[in-house]
């Protein structure tokens, strides 16, 4: 759903603000309804741990993330604290760390005129083709097209 809002941001789409404005809708719907519906105190210990480390991956984007890190941090299994953070939060845990990568990679893009290869470094790719990959995954665009586009619009 994310993706697709990115899309239709770039899209030449007479009607995108009130597709975007849908897709919005939707996603507060479908959040609103996974937390009437979820099993979870979100004021307990496993939610306010889980934050700090969403926290964690969303401000050092360019960490080397992984589950068994992770999980070691909060104590609990590999399976555990993937279900625990994906219930919690519609996400798994690797796409927010891929998220906080490409959104820190955009920023970077869009303020600075730092070479592509070494701001995939600064956000913690050690392959610059499967950053750009991934960016263009993310955003439709690959990492030199979305900074020329910040410039000219």
């Amino acid at each position: 759903m994310i993706n697709n809002m990115c899309y239709e941001t770039y899209a030449s789409n007479r009607y995108k603000s009130e597709i975007i404005e849908l897709y919005l809708k939707l996603f507060f719907i479908k959040l609103s309804n996974k937390i009437h519906n979820s099993n979870y105190d979100f004021s307990n210990t496993h939610y306010n741990k889980m934050s700090i480390i969403r926290t964690k991956i969303y401000n050092q984007p360019y960490k080397n993330w992984n589950i068994n890190n992770l999980s070691h941090e909060l104590t609990m299994s590999r399976s555990c604290f993937q279900h625990l953070y994906k219930d919690f939060f519609g996400v798994s845990p690797m796409t927010d760390v891929i998220i906080s990568r490409i959104e820190h990679a955009k920023y970077l893009l869009s303020t600075t005129d730092i070479s592509v290869k070494k701001i995939a470094e600064m956000c913690g790719y050690n392959n610059g083709i499967h950053f750009m990959r991934q960016f263009k995954n993310q955003t439709m665009l690959t990492p030199t097209e979305y900074r020329s586009s910040k410039r000219t619009g």
